[in-house]
């Protein structure tokens, strides 16, 4: 399955290309993901640990890392340096 992630702040370094609207912006293009993976197996196959990540969107949607990844989904992670504030404004999505 094919999986968009999006990369912010020093994670954009795992990234091959960046968004062609803004370099701060690794863009990831994952065409052999596994089927209904969870965001936790993502992070697997990045090499990341769960520590360092701080937030997690999934189409656009704060979600939480045992959040199911579909085919043709786009993800988002914040490294945790960038502790955001969004867990007070949106609930998590399961």
């Amino acid at each position: 399955m094919s999986v968009t992630v999006k990369l912010y702040g020093d994670l954009r370094d795992l990234a091959v290309r960046k968004d062609s609207m803004t370099e701060s912006i690794g863009v990831l293009e994952l065409d052999d993901f596994d089927a209904s993976a969870e965001v936790t197996q993502l992070l697997d196959v990045l090499g990341l640990e769960e520590s360092d990540v701080s937030h997690i969107f999934v189409n656009r949607k704060y979600s939480a890392i045992t959040k199911t990844i579909k085919n043709g989904d786009r993800v988002a992670l914040f490294p945790s340096d960038m502790g955001l504030l969004y867990h007070w404004y949106f609930p998590k999505e399961e």
